[in-house]
């Protein structure tokens, strides 16, 4: 984040901040995916998410002005680890 967007050290730290916080609600998502399926299916859908998320962030954050997506981007990578 810091060679290709840019970002200071603290936005760095403030995007993987929003990611901590977006867990617990992705936490709370999955384990209603648990429920409906098995726990296996559950992981599988996350790193799928999660593999997606990442792929999609590469290509939408492709250069400094557009560092402020990395916040938004936090969000999905947050929902998609819990």
């Amino acid at each position: 984040m810091s060679d290709h967007l840019q970002m200071a050290s603290s936005e760095i730290g403030i995007v993987f901040l929003i990611t901590l916080v977006a867990i617990v609600p992705g936490a709370m998502v999955g384990s209603v995916a648990t429920k409906k399926t098995n726990p296996n299916t559950s992981l599988k859908i996350c790193l799928c998410l999660f593999i997606v998320f990442t792929i999609g962030g590469a290509f939408a954050l492709a250069g400094p002005e557009l560092a402020y997506m990395a916040y938004v981007w936090a969000i999905f990578w947050g929902l998609s680890i819990g």
